[in-house]
């Protein structure tokens, strides 16, 4: 395994590390993973993550770029640069055109952990050339049709997570020492019990949502692309589809292409250890069942 600094994008304004495998006569060309920024973090991802992924891909025989958006890391701000969303697009586009010149390949996997993913699936809606999609507490649900019940999403997070601290003899010696903010803990149960996502117009929210993205799901069905989708127990992320598609956050309720699996006990970035490399093992299993294109 190998590593290298990439330029690439207008005016090569576009940085990134490429993790190659070495070479051998007999390897197949296998589709690149292109990881993307995890918010504001840089290239190495929450606790590294991205760094130990790409490392691990690449010895066992798969080439995975984690580069920066403009105005993160090492990539500097574009001039004009507008919204996120549209230009974000458009540079993960560079990194494949990239990787198509480098190394030949006709297909990628994208995605990475919370807005990598959300990116990374509106990418491959467009985009024939993503074979998979890598979404780790992202959105895929339409924010303009949920917006009103995002609030709400958050809200229902916190108040999982505090019942699991009930439990806690350190919680409750935080909170009596006076280290627990008691006023926002009220506040976070009191917003969800004021939260517009009960009733009749959350249902028919929902409901909308769902057939939007059942829909979206049959673009990549029909391209025989994959989508992974993990949900841990600490995102927001995880409320949000169960509030659209019940308890189990749409597992085995979508399309064969997509792949939804619960994650109990860590949080939207993965703090704990054996997480972490329960992530890394989930991830590159999942990148070799990915079908290459032609097979």
């Amino acid at each position: 395994m190998r590593e290298e600094v990439v330029r690439f994008g207008p005016g090569d304004g576009l940085v990134g590390v490429l993790a190659l495998p070495e070479p051998h006569p007999a390897s197949r060309v296998t589709s690149p993973l292109v990881l993307l920024n995890a918010g504001m973090l840089h290239r190495v991802g929450p606790s590294r993550l991205y760094v130990q992924l790409a490392r691990r891909l690449a010895g066992s025989g798969r080439a995975c770029l984690r580069f920066d958006h403009s105005g993160i890391g090492d990539s500097p701000a574009r001039q004009g640069r507008g919204r996120f969303e549209v230009y974000a697009l458009e540079e993960v586009r560079a990194a494949i055109d990239l990787l198509q010149g480098r190394l030949g390949v006709q297909g990628v996997l994208v995605g990475g952990i919370c807005s990598a993913g959300t990116t990374a699936f509106r990418l491959a809606l467009d985009d024939p050339r993503v074979r998979g999609v890598l979404c780790i507490n992202g959105g895929i649900l339409r924010d303009d049709l949920l917006t009103q019940d995002l609030r709400y999403s958050l809200a229902q997070t916190h108040v999982r997570l505090y019942r699991r601290r009930l439990l806690s003899l350190r919680s409750w010696l935080r909170l009596l020492s006076g280290r627990s903010d008691l006023k926002r803990i009220v506040e976070t149960l009191g917003g969800w019990f004021r939260s517009p996502a009960v009733g009749g117009a959350a249902s028919s929210r929902a409901e909308r949502g769902a057939q939007t993205l059942r829909a979206e799901l049959e673009v990549l069905e029909e391209r025989d692309a994959s989508l992974l989708l993990l949900l841990s127990e600490g995102s927001s992320e995880l409320d949000l589809q169960t509030l659209v598609f019940g308890p189990r956050a749409g597992a085995g309720d979508l399309p064969p292409c997509a792949e939804v699996e619960l994650l109990a006990g860590t949080d939207h970035v993965f703090t704990p250890r054996w997480s972490q490399e329960y992530l890394l093992q989930r991830v590159e299993a999942w990148c070799e069942t990915v079908s290459e294109p032609g097979q």
